[in-house]
């Protein structure tokens, strides 16, 4: 059952994520479609406040949702950026255009996907699946201890609570942190609460075995800041 959820999950996600590409190969940096696009959005603004066009970069939004960010220098090279919910890949090019690096992040800032680097010619220098994690204290960090993935807790949360990290732009974090009584690993998964101002949901997830803890609600004190 359990493998079931991840493949429908990551089918679902695939779908998802494919739905807009601004380029025909993410390998190389469209120049050509970068300046129609950039073009059109001159001749034909958007009615939002998310359009901007400046002389080396763009910001607009697509039909399904999309927010799609593209810079280019002909001395730095390219940018590319795209966001859909919670989640988004980042694109950085080469001056001679070709694929730089390519990093997916769900909410602020947790890395997640496959992230890669490559040279000026292409060839692949780095590859780090950011959705495998391992217990890395000290007196564990040379035992592979491997915990349970982000597709996983994805999977999980989507089927049990129908919340989804990826598509939801009300994810806002993923936290992780060793709980005192246990010494086990957590993951707390927290959304904003639509119905409540400033109050955030969270879900607490067993990383080790695939269990939900608890599940709760706080709301968040007036001048506190995220870190």
């Amino acid at each position: 059952m359990k493998q079931k959820l991840i493949f429908l999950f990551l089918l679902m996600y695939s779908f998802l994520s494919a739905q807009y590409f601004p380029f025909k190969n993410e390998n190389k940096f469209d120049t050509i479609e970068y300046k129609r696009i950039r073009d059109s959005l001159i001749a034909h603004p958007q009615k939002n406040d998310w359009q901007t066009v400046t002389k080396y970069s763009i910001t607009y939004d697509t039909r399904d949702g999309t927010n799609i960010i593209m810079q280019y220098n002909k001395d730095d090279g390219g940018l590319l950026q795209i966001t859909k919910g919670a989640h988004w890949i980042l694109y950085t090019y080469f001056d001679n255009l070709q694929l730089h690096s390519k990093k997916e992040n769900i909410s602020r800032h947790y890395a997640t996907g496959v992230w890669k680097e490559f040279d000026e010619n292409g060839k692949l220098l780095k590859e780090e699946d950011m959705d495998i994690l391992y217990d890395d204290r000290k007196e564990d960090i040379n035992k592979n201890i491997k915990l349970v993935s982000i597709r996983e807790i994805a999977a999980k949360l989507s089927a049990t609570f129908q919340k989804n990290m990826f598509d939801d732009v009300n994810f806002f974090d993923l936290k992780a942190f060793i709980e005192d009584k246990t010494g086990k690993w957590v993951y707390r998964i927290l959304f904003t609460d639509t119905t409540k101002e400033d109050t955030v949901l969270f879900f607490d997830y067993d990383a080790h075995n695939g269990n939900f803890i608890k599940t709760e609600s706080f709301t968040i004190p007036e001048g506190f800041e995220w870190h």
